[in-house]
């Protein structure tokens, strides 16, 4: 008997879908001729055919099943579909009575059956599971649960049969049912069973007893009677004979279909088998495989990106290209497979090739066929070649593919399918998700502001050239950042696109400012369209931006399609064609009035900066006040002080930029180990906004100002948000930091100085601040002193900071071109510098202690003058300075003098001789060109008593070419050079006699001083002195 399908509608996949379930009935009566056939299984088979008009047929299944001859008393031969309700499928552990792992189809998984047998079970008995065909069972084990006795399970081809061994087992009964006795009253809990069998008073009870109970049956709950008892409750309960099987280690067909298990129960009576119960309805859906989509892209993306994956899922909308699908089989995929992809609407083209490659091209390419193109589904048939095995990768490449002109996320699905031979089922299955992404305004998109000053408004101007076309009724969708407004447009007059739509121009009703008054949407009229590569330019007035500069955040600009619209001002629903962005940039306004004085300006000196403004812009009552100190300026746990006007709350520190010293803006703190201090300080303020135009005014205390005597740089003030976005700054005129004070600074001498001696200097101070490596050490000499580099050297005796003496070599001399000046002109006296360079860092509060040998003091005895003392920066700044360091007072150089008397007799009026050779040199009475006058060179202190002639002088013998003039005050006796306008050099040999003193009137010795002195500006200096001893002899009587 043949029955053959035959439909005009009837296509290549369309026949029989996969996974549908073919039913037809047949009916066949047997005739019994002769012989013993009870029992006797009777086999049926269904061959399937496929064919095409224009192919032979090809055989494609084959179905067998059997059917058997009931007991003649039973009166009739019943098909084996009439005794399926002897068994009963029940839940299995997940709720289900079978189970197939779908997602692992053609993995290796489990399937579970759970049922009821509602009929006996000899112990020759079996049971038989019928798999799908395709299944397989090859390395199959079953576990089994509710299986009395022993049994061998085998599995051949798709078949699972379980034979009971009947030496080893006894039957299993339906229908049996066993007592359950439960205790009502008594000790026990309520419902407790009863424990069969129990003792009681020695004797074994296997069942209640009315022993001790007043004829009431009773039990006890514990196997030794131990007071717990009830009386009995008994009623039978019927034992199932419920039966599972799992088998492990199973593979389910290959490919996706509504596959169908069979179970049967056989009773084998001699040599026939009689199906005694059996369920054909197990009908499992066998999923498809995952194909495991990774990524969707066009050409144009570099092979390593694609490669190592490093890029997104998203096409261009309104692009062109060849498009690129790489996914990861799940199955094989036979050498004649197709590959089937479901793209979305109004993606257009005509693919004019499609090919597909293994493994980033390492191992095949080929070309595919379109056997199918029912837009937007296309069907692409392998040409042969080997199978492509599952978990290779796969890269489908598909040429003149247009992506729709509208931005949005879509699907595509993609599906491997079986060849013909299995009527086209569906082996794998994936799906990715794609962005359609707008095209990207290029560079030809602009905006210009014409105020770009934070809270100014103002016209935005924009430029923008079409990448696709913007259909009717489409428009330009304007989105401003946070805290812009648009103004109404009717306050404006018309707003008008200029350019390719001519005198289409976008009307006041066109125009929609959307609830944010941030958002603008220039909608096009019905007539009104832009093609792609056309240009508008127009203008937003109105515009007032937020009030705080810097990046404040994006202009939008889409062009759309609208989707719905609501209500005017109501929220607007696009598919954006095109877009672009560009970041919003706004400069704060200036502060008015700005200034930052430091109270004390002193190098290293902590104070207190008042800063005052006058505000642009609003402060909001939670804003801020920054303010930038110059570099080296440092901040130490700065707080406000306390005092403040313009602001109606309060005003507090709430952040400083703390640093170490190597990147504290160049500050210098004391101590270099402490990461303390910082250069900028933010003040928040809490109360009410601070309105424009208003004066403020407040202090910051514990600001330490640079240890350099030097301009402070410039100082920025700003005001903010509470975010930080600026609002108003001002940048603020530099103050000027003169230099501290050295402490204890002392220049004393070691031993005696005497006038044009050598002499050595002990120089002694403690830093205020720090001086840096390389610093220097500026000693200023007093007038006179002779600092010949040949001559002077320099000592560190000892350098001690707060931690201990500094080991290190500190001080060195610098060289003749480092220092100021060392010449020393003798006629002018000119004050001396000298310079000495340390090596090492001199920290703050350091006591140092020098020795400067080989310092020649001046020709002239007397106080010398002050000292100036100055430390420097290895830049040459000054920072600490004593500018008035105590004088040293300079003895007289010695004299060689030689003095005799003519007459020498006592009381004689006698004429002394003087003999000198200078050691320091004399200087002229006056300097070149000046007026001349008499200066004393000489003093002569003559000893008590004495007298004067009135004829009394002095003349030159030796070394003297001026007239001299003598006079007398007090006993000592002046020599002046009448003219004198030369110098007397050192080494001179110059002799001078005095007539007209008395001797002494007694005889014996006497001491004569000998002075050499200069007078400069009413100012006597002496030189060099000398005391003589002469003799006076006694005169006659």
């Amino acid at each position: 008997m043949r029955l053959h399908q035959n439909s005009t509608s009837c296509s290549l996949l369309n026949c029989v879908p996969g996974g549908a379930l073919l039913r037809f009935n047949l009916l066949v009566r047997v005739a019994v001729r002769s012989g013993r056939v009870h029992g006797l299984a009777r086999n049926y088979s269904i061959r399937i055919f496929q064919a095409q008009s224009w192919e032979s047929e090809t055989e494609s299944g084959t179905f067998s099943f059997f059917d058997a001859v009931l007991p003649s008393q039973r009166g009739a031969l019943l098909p084996v579909d009439g005794i399926t309700g002897a068994l009963t499928v029940l839940q299995g552990p997940d709720g289900a009575p079978y189970q197939i792992d779908s997602d692992s189809r053609s993995n290796i998984t489990s399937a579970f059956f759970s049922f009821q047998l509602l009929v006996s079970l000899s112990p020759v008995g079996m049971l038989v599971v019928i798999f799908p065909p395709d299944s397989d069972l090859g390395n199959c084990v079953v576990e089994t649960q509710g299986i009395e006795g022993s049994h061998q399970a085998r599995f051949n081809m798709s078949t699972f049969v379980l034979e009971r061994n009947a030496s080893a087992s006894s039957p299993m009964l339906a229908g049996r049912s066993e007592l359950i006795c439960t205790t009502t009253g008594g000790s026990a809990p309520e419902k407790s069973l009863c424990a069969f069998p129990f003792v009681y008073m020695g004797r074994t009870y296997t069942e209640c007893t009315t022993d001790d109970n007043g004829n009431l049956p009773w039990c006890s709950t514990t196997t030794a009677f131990e007071g717990l008892w009830g009386n009995c409750d008994c009623y039978a309960r019927e034992i199932q004979l419920n039966i599972s099987l799992l088998f492990r280690n199973y593979r389910p067909p290959v490919y996706s279909n509504l596959a169908n298990f069979q179970i049967l129960a056989i009773s084998r009576e001699e040599s026939s088998d009689l199906v005694i119960a059996q369920n054909k309805e197990l009908n499992v859906r066998v999923g498809k495989g995952a194909l495991s989509v990774w990524k969707v892209y066009v050409d144009g993306i570099p092979a390593s990106e694609i490669r190592d994956g490093n890029y997104d899922d998203f096409l261009v909308c309104g692009a062109s290209k060849t498009l690129n699908i790489r996914f990861m089989l799940f199955s094989d995929l036979a050498a004649n497979g197709t590959i089937q992809i479901d793209f979305p609407l109004n993606f257009t083209g005509v693919p004019d090739r499609a090919s597909l490659s293994v493994d980033y091209l390492l191992l095949w390419k080929e070309d595919l066929v379109l056997s199918s193109q029912q837009w937007p589904q296309l069907t692409l048939t392998r040409s042969g070649g080997q199978v492509i095995s599952k978990d290779s990768l796969i890269n489908l490449r598909i040429s003149q593919f247009n992506i729709r002109p509208w931005s949005g996320t879509v699907a595509i699905a993609l599906r491997t399918l079986t060849d013909a031979s299995r009527g086209f089922s569906v082996i794998d299955e994936g799906a990715v998700a794609v962005e359609i992404v707008p095209a990207q305004l290029g560079s030809d998109f602009r905006t210009h502001f014409t105020n770009s000053i934070a809270g100014r408004a103002g016209t935005i101007r924009f430029e923008i050239t079409a990448i696709n076309d913007i259909p009717y009724s489409g428009g330009i969708f304007i989105n401003l950042p946070e805290g812009f407004a648009v103004a109404d447009p009717g306050v404006h007059g018309l707003w008008r696109i200029c350019g390719t739509l001519g005198r289409a121009n976008v009307t006041l009703e066109d125009v929609f400012v959307l609830e944010n008054k941030r958002s603008v949407f220039l909608r096009f009229g019905p007539h009104q369209m832009l093609l792609a590569g056309h240009r508008v330019d127009f203008d937003l007035p109105g515009v007032s931006n937020p009030g705080s500069s810097g990046l404040v955040g994006r202009i939008e600009v889409k062009t759309v399609m609208p989707q719905t619209a609501g209500a005017e001002s109501d929220a607007w629903e696009f598919e954006i064609i095109d877009e672009g962005s560009q970041d919003v940039v706004l400069q704060p306004e200036m502060l008015g009035s700005a200034a930052v004085r430091i109270m004390s300006l002193e190098a290293g000196a902590f104070s207190t900066a008042e800063v005052s403004f006058t505000s642009t812009n609003e402060i909001p009552g939670d804003g801020q006040v920054y303010v930038a100190f110059p570099p080296g300026t440092v901040l130490v746990s700065p707080v406000s002080d306390g005092y403040w006007s313009g602001i109606r709350g309060m005003l507090a520190v709430t952040d400083t930029t703390l640093s170490s010293v190597a990147d504290c803006c160049g500050c210098q703190p004391s101590d270099s180990s402490t990461a303390f201090g910082g250069c900028n300080v933010t003040l928040s303020i809490s109360g009410d906004p601070v309105p424009r135009l208003t004066r403020v005014v407040f202090g910051i205390t514990n600001v330490r100002n640079t240890n350099r005597a030097q301009s402070t740089g410039t100082y920025v003030v700003q005001t903010r948000t509470r975010a930080g976005a600026v609002i108003d700054e001002a940048i603020v005129e530099q103050n000027k930091v003169g230099p501290s004070r050295l402490g204890f600074a002392k220049v004393s001498a070691a031993g005696s100085i005497l006038a044009g001696g050598n002499s050595t200097l002990r120089v002694e101070f403690a830093t205020e601040n720090e001086v840096d490596a390389n610093g220097t050490l500026l000693v200023v000499f007093p007038p006179e002193f002779d600092l010949n580099p040949a001559r002077y050297n320099v000592y560190n005796v000892a350098t001690v900071n707060e931690t201990g003496m500094l080991s290190d070599a500190a001080w060195k001399k610098v060289s003749l071109t480092d220092s100021s000046s060392w010449t020393i002109d003798t006629r002018m006296p000119l004050a001396s510098n000298l310079t000495l360079r340390t090596s090492v860092r001199i920290p703050a509060s350091s006591d140092v202690f020098l020795l400067l040998t080989g310092i020649k003091a001046p020709n002239r005895a007397g106080p010398t003058g002050t000292f100036q003392l100055v430390t420097r920066s290895s830049a040459g700044n000054e920072i600490d300075v004593d500018a008035a360091v105590p004088p040293l007072v300079v003895d007289a150089g010695v004299l060689a003098a030689t003095l005799w008397q003519q007459p020498s007799t006592a009381g004689a009026i006698s004429t002394i001789s003087v003999r000198l050779q200078i050691s320091n040199p004399i200087p002229a009475c006056a300097l070149p060109g000046a007026a001349v006058l008499p200066c004393i060179t000489f003093e002569l202190e003559l000893p008590s008593p004495f007298a004067v002639a009135p004829w009394a002088a002095a003349r030159p013998v030796v070394g003297i070419t001026d007239e001299l003039d003598l006079s007398v005050s007090g006993n000592v006796a002046s020599v002046a050079r009448r003219f004198g306008q030369d110098a007397v050099p050192p080494g001179s040999v110059v002799e001078f006699n005095i007539s007209g003193l008395s001797n002494s009137p007694q005889s014996g010795h006497v001491d004569y001083s000998v002075r050499t002195v200069h007078y400069f500006a009413s100012q006597k200096r002496t030189i060099d002195q000398a005391l003589v001893r002469v003799v006076v002899d006694a005169s006659r009587l």
